[in-house]
This record gives structure tokens, sequence and C-alpha cells, in this order.
């Protein structure tokens, strides 16, 4: 099955149900599989053939959404590149995945010997005199896209995601949460990043409406767009939601007639998920996902009072282990590597490259997160931290993640990153990076540790930072903390 024919299909049922909006322009369903259609067969009037992959480094907009199922359509894979990105990184990106070709917005810096083609109005006159391709069968496991990693260790990797695969996602976003068809959603995230476009897909599948919104807004702005727009269903990283917290309240939550309010991409504190229920939206759930599965499970706002430090029961349709580090299978409530297996799992990295070295890698069809992580005796899950946060004092091994939920616990701190520094003595100490609401001193928060954390956890020393160095999703980029 193409994944095309999800949107085919509702255009055949609704054709002027809305199927994007974005500003003053609204595209049916009729005029989005026409229009995809036309680009397909634009892109291969071009010299582009099937299997080819193209670049999307437009900005996130209709031509964004257009453009993926265009390479859908015909069969190519598509490359999301987050246009901010300067020549010379897009360059990279370009001949890291071997793209044929690079859509890129008009006005931006040319990328040298990369093939690009301007989506302009030149482009679009070429569009309109296209007669429309015949839509083809995709092939079971004919590549939709590749899902790059945020790279904030090194270069990024490349997922691939089949047709049939993504599919199966879409199946298990709807285990997750219940039907969500008939929903409006409002899209807040950088198309260039694997949620954001992946949630378009989502709702364009189930025939639902896409109101695309520039990303970066303010609190206000999201209040008043989730309100204008009638919108029921709406994603949001950690870090617009505690935006979205720090606003002053009224007596009831923010988004009464929200349906559907989904929060993920990073960790948040328990007592941030009890305070979102409750001051926000009551309907909504905490997705623990990757750009290699998608959700691997999903946590109720009913489950924010009784399991608050858990990302969820995992997904039926998964097989989800813990295991050591020689992979053998760990029993519940003992921590070890998380890593799991079916439908909609990537089948791999491009180029297959080596992953010996990976704490994220995809072999023999398991797909090794990179967490560490328990299964507690009435099936939740935990995640504690990163393989590669592991920080080893004096022989004994420590998990950052124990430290940072334990600082979200304060009253007065609103972020918290834990790292490991050099130790003459115990090898490493644990450093954290704290940002608080008030005045609260580092002997303060050094206190507040050794009340509530094991000796060993306690850190060794506390920074004090205005912010914490972050991705667009929201993950604090640990890397870039300073020295």
């Amino acid at each position: 099955m193409n994944f095309c024919d999800t949107i085919f299909k509702t255009a055949g049922e609704r054709p002027d149900h809305p199927a994007l909006i974005e500003d003053e322009l609204t595209i049916s369903y009729r005029e989005l599989a026409e229009l995809a259609s036309r680009w397909s067969a634009a892109l291969q009037a071009e010299g582009l053939q099937t299997g080819d992959r193209v670049g999307i480094c437009l900005r996130d907009s209709t031509d964004f959404a257009i453009a993926m199922l265009a390479t859908a359509h015909a069969q190519m894979t598509f490359v999301p590149i987050d246009w901010r990105a300067p020549p010379p990184e897009v360059t990279r990106l370009a001949e890291d995945f071997s793209t044929a070709v690079v859509l890129r917005e008009p006005g931006t810096a040319d990328l040298g010997e990369t093939r690009t083609l301007v989506v302009d109005e030149q482009w679009r006159q070429g569009v309109a005199s296209q007669n429309g391709a015949t839509l083809p069968a995709a092939i079971q496991d004919t590549p939709l896209l590749l899902n790059l990693t945020s790279g904030t260790t090194g270069r990024a990797k490349g997922a691939i995601v089949t047709h049939e695969g993504f599919l199966h996602r879409t199946g298990r976003s709807i285990e997750g949460l219940g039907d969500y068809r008939g929903t409006r959603y409002l899209s807040v995230l950088p198309l260039c990043f694997a949620g954001g476009s992946s949630l378009i897909l989502y709702h364009l599948s189930l025939g639902n409406t896409v109101v695309l919104y520039p990303p970066l807004l303010s609190a206000e702005e999201l209040v008043q767009a989730v309100r204008d727009f009638k919108i029921s269903f709406l994603f949001l990283v950690p870090t617009m939601v505690r935006q979205l917290l720090d606003l002053d309240f009224p007596k009831q939550p923010l988004f009464p007639e929200l349906e559907f309010l989904v929060i993920g991409a990073a960790p948040m504190s328990a007592t941030e998920k009890q305070a979102i229920a409750g001051k926000i939206c009551p309907r909504t759930w905490e997705f623990y996902s990757t750009s290699a599965t998608a959700r691997i499970s999903s946590l109720s706002a009913a489950e924010f009072r009784t399991h608050s430090g858990s990302v969820g029961k995992p997904s039926p349709t998964l097989d989800i282990q813990i295991v050591d580090a020689n992979d053998q299978l760990l029993p519940a409530g003992e921590l070890g590597r998380l890593r799991c297996r079916g439908p909609g799992v990537s089948t791999g990295y491009f180029g297959n490259p080596d992953q010996s070295t990976f704490s994220e890698k995809i072999i023999d069809g398991w797909y090794y997160t990179g967490d560490m992580a328990y299964l507690s005796q009435d099936g939740f899950l935990y995640v504690e931290g990163r393989v590669d946060d592991m920080i080893i004092r004096g022989g004994e091994n420590i998990q950052p993640g124990i430290i940072e939920s334990t600082l979200l616990e304060h009253p007065q701190i609103e972020e918290a990153a834990v790292i490991g520094r050099a130790s003459r003595l115990l090898g490493q100490e644990p450093v954290a990076y704290v940002v608080t609401t008030g005045q609260l001193s580092k002997a303060e928060i050094l206190t507040y540790c050794r009340d509530e954390l094991k000796p060993n956890q306690v850190p060794a020393d506390v920074r004090l930072l205005p912010n914490l160095p972050k991705t667009a999703a929201g993950k604090v980029q640990k890397r870039k903390l300073p020295d």
C-alpha cells in the first residue's frame, strides 16, 4: 500500500473537507490529492526516479506537506532538512544521505555542487502544467522517509521508515489515545523534526484537518491559536508546556474544550505532569517515543496521579525487553537497556553504518533506544537515563536521570541536567546544572539532595544557569553545558 492511498481515499469520500490550513489558504482533500499527483509528476519530469532520496529544506508550510506526499506518491524517499540550517550543514546532510535533489526556498543560498530545485513561481507554473502521475502501489519494504536523529552527540543518523511501517505507526498512535479521527490538529513543531512531519502525516492519513502555525510562537499566541482555529488535537514538547504553566490561570483549565493534548519528546517531572492535567487540559497523555519507533508507551492523565514517574504502559503491538550489556533478559524491577521490535519499527539506518559503538542501534530487528529503563511488576515502564550518560563514581554506576528527577521535584527548581565530570580520586563525579524560579542557593540545593538521595548520588557541585541549552524539540543538549 502506498501512503498516498489514504489521501486519495479521503479525497474520494470527502473531497471538500479541509486538509491543510495556513493563514488564509485552505486546501481541500481533493485539491491535496491533485497537488500531490502534480508535484510527483513534476519531480519525475526533472529526471528523478523511484527510490531516489529527496531533501525537503522548506519552511513549515503547506509546500512542505505537499512535498512529503509527492515523494511518497512517486515512491521516492524524503529526507527532512531544517531550512534554517547554514548552507554547509544542508550540504553535509545532502551528502550524508545521498539525496538526488534538495527542494529549497527561493532566496536561500545556493548549495554549490548539490543539486537543488527552488520552490518558486516558476516551479508552481511547472507543476500546474503537469497532468498528474498515476499512483503506484508501494511494495512492502519501500522506504517512505528517513527520520533523522537529533545528532546531538555526532552526525545525524537516518532511520528508515517504510510505507507499511508508517501506517502501522498511525495505528499505534490511535491505540495509545483512542480514535482521533475528525479532529483539527494545530501543527506547532518544526517539520524538519520527526515528530513534526510524522504528526502531519498521521492526521492526513486519518482524514483530519491540519492547521499549520509557525513554530517558536509565544504561549499567548498558542492559546489564541487553539481558540481561533477551534483546535481539538495538540502536541507539545515540554518547553512549550512550561511556558503555558507560567501563565496566569483562570479557575478552569486553560483548554477545557481540547479533546487531545499529547506531550512528548523530552521528560517531564511528576509534579509538572500533575499540574498539566489540572491547569491546562484534563485529557492529556504523555508519549514516550523515538524517531526509530514512534510511540513505545503512553501515560494518561488518570495515571499521572498513580504512576507519575513512569512513561506509561508499553504498546501491546511491540515486543519490549529490558536486557543487560550482554543482551540477557532482566526481570521486572531491574534496571537495564531498553529494546523493542515490532510493526513500524525502523528497518535499519540508511547506508547500514557500523553500529557497534551506537547506544541507539538496530540489530536483528531489535531497536535499542539508548535508554536505561525498567518494567514494574504492574507493567509500567520507567526510564531512568541514557546509556551514554552513565556516571561511574568510584566503581559505582549512577544514572543521572534519578538525580534529575529528584531535583525537579523541588518546587523552586524549573530545569535540571546532570553529567559526569572527571575526578582524579573517583574517576567521575556528578555535577548538576540547575535553573531555579527563586532565590535558591547552591548550598540549599545540596542540602536538599543529601536529604533525598543516596550519598553516592549527591552531586559534587551545582551550577546555577539562567537556562539549559536545548534542541528546538526541547531536549537538553548536555554536551553544550559549560565546563
